[in-house]
């Protein structure tokens, strides 16, 4: 009975999908390692046996693979799991998931481990390729010349703020993180409708977004800062929705038009006195365009001809 027992551990150790190593714990010698374990490390049939596991480990592991065997040996754990990278036989970084089990006889003593590992590597890849997408999204952020936050459902929490936006509002990201709804307090601008009027933060185009799930197009706003200066923004605000259709968070984006609403009003101004002493000059002024209709006259012209302007 014994000897079909050993025969069937020993074929399902060798047909196993994942990679198994048996280890002599103490000397970390390698007892066996199956044909998965082989060729996730790029070794031939027995090659691994009685190599040591610190073989084929990343110079980077071995310190803290050793301090970590030797507390479960210490404290006597049946069990533990952890990222490895190993070394294969070319020289590659292998990325493994290992769960380490330890047998100990009647004794107490250790006898065996038994190493099993998972080929991590396409997850790794993943990640990584996750995380250089994730560097390159928030470089595009941060230097894009527009305002950018982002509030998160329920209570409008600031989670993301760029440099643009730091820029206007004269705030740190640092200071607005995690400012939301319920720290007003902690806000330090005020918000105005284009007439003057008193904008509430509630009903500002992010927490609108947030909690009403409302977008917002072209909406300017006077932005009173902490120093007293003022900057007129224009907004958009939309919310984002999650798998299920509700709303997880907001986003706005905001440029500063305060140097173009300064040039507006100039502009005016320039026109208003244009026009201003184009009506008072003494003598009578038509203006015709190229189709040779009458577009403009002045009050002098109307007086020689007696003719209204709309006349």
């Amino acid at each position: 009975m014994l000897g079909e027992e050993l025969t069937l551990f020993k074929g399902i150790f060798q047909d196993a999908n994942a990679g198994m190593i048996l280890v002599e714990p103490l000397s970390r010698v390698i007892i066996q390692a199956n044909r998965a374990a082989e060729e996730l490390l790029g070794y031939g049939p027995g090659e691994l046996n009685g190599m040591k596991t610190l073989d084929i480990l990343h110079p980077e592991e071995l310190e803290e693979a050793v301090e970590r065997l030797d507390t479960a040996l210490e404290t006597k754990e049946s069990r533990y799991e952890i990222e490895r990278r190993y070394v294969s036989k070319t020289g590659g970084v292998v990325w493994v998931n290992l769960a380490v089990s330890i047998l100990w006889d009647e004794q107490g003593k250790p006898w065996a481990a038994m190493a099993v590992l998972m080929d991590i590597a396409e997850r790794k890849r993943a990640e990584a390729e996750l995380i250089r997408s994730h560097n390159m999204l928030k470089a595009v952020i941060d230097h894009t010349p527009v305002g950018i936050m982002v509030g998160e459902a329920p209570d409008c929490k600031i989670v993301l703020v760029n440099t643009e936006a730091q820029r206007i509002n004269l705030q740190s990201r640092d200071r607005q993180l995690s400012i939301s709804l319920q720290d007003q307090e902690e806000i330090t601008w005020e918000m105005f409708h284009a007439d003057g009027s008193p904008w509430p933060v509630e009903e500002a185009p992010l927490p609108v977004a947030v909690t009403r799930g409302h977008t917002t197009r072209d909406e300017e706003m006077i932005l009173r800062r902490s120093d007293g200066t003022e900057a007129v923004i224009l907004c958009n605000a939309q919310p984002v929705r999650d798998a299920t259709g509700e709303v997880s968070a907001g986003v706005v984006t905001f440029v500063d038009i305060t140097e173009r609403k300064e040039q507006e009003k100039r502009l005016l101004e320039q026109r208003d006195l244009l026009d201003g002493l184009f009506q008072n000059i003494p003598l009578g002024v038509t203006v015709w365009d190229q189709q040779g209709n009458l577009v403009h006259t002045n009050a002098g012209f109307e007086t020689l001809t007696g003719y209204t302007a709309k006349e």
